[in-house]
């Protein structure tokens, strides 16, 4: 229940309960969770899990995080169901791309959506706040879904942030740190 995480996560009362996952597993979840949905309204979704060397071939089975694979999982449901929203459906492209940097992991999410305006993106993590996206101009959500995941993220130690253009499309990113 989003009201009820965004009260614990005033009242500091979320605790996280990490663990080594391994990314290419999560995101095969998450998605496996999402198929009927893209299939349904015809969104072609890749992922790209950035190798760091030609060299390792078995880098992607060794691509682990530390952290609390449920948040992990909630934060991107929500980003991505906030792109599926935004993007015309039959033509809709949603681009994930999981990338190692340092010593964190960059998740970024981006679709070929409506995009967003400078106005829109400054209050976008705020709680209850609501741009008006979607193409079909329904306003059905709480406005606690982006404020949450960033809440989540910084719990985990790492940023979140977001580029868009109008017209074009918007890419959400969030870091987490490999360790803790």
């Amino acid at each position: 229940d989003l009201m009820l995480d965004a009260q614990k996560l005033e009242l500091s009362n979320i605790v996280l309960n990490k663990s080594k996952i391994n990314v290419d597993t999560l995101l095969t979840n998450v998605l496996s969770g999402l198929k009927s949905i893209f299939k349904e309204k015809n969104i072609d979704c890749t992922v790209h899990i950035d190798e760091e060397s030609t060299y390792q071939k078995n880098f992607v089975l060794k691509f682990e995080l530390y952290c609390d694979e449920f948040r992990i999982t909630q934060i991107l449901n929500n980003v991505i169901k906030n792109a599926i929203e935004s993007i015309h459906h039959n033509a809709g492209k949603i681009k994930i791309v999981v990338q190692k940097k340092d010593d964190e992991i960059v998740f970024s999410i981006n679709d070929n959506g409506v995009g967003m305006s400078k106005d829109q993106l400054e209050g976008l993590f705020k709680k209850f706040y609501q741009t008006d996206t979607s193409l079909a101009r329904k306003k059905n959500g709480s406005g606690l879904g982006l404020y949450i995941s960033k809440e989540l993220v910084m719990l985990h130690g790492g940023k979140m942030w977001v580029e868009s253009q109008l017209g074009v499309g918007t890419t959400f990113y969030f870091s987490i740190p490999i360790q803790d």
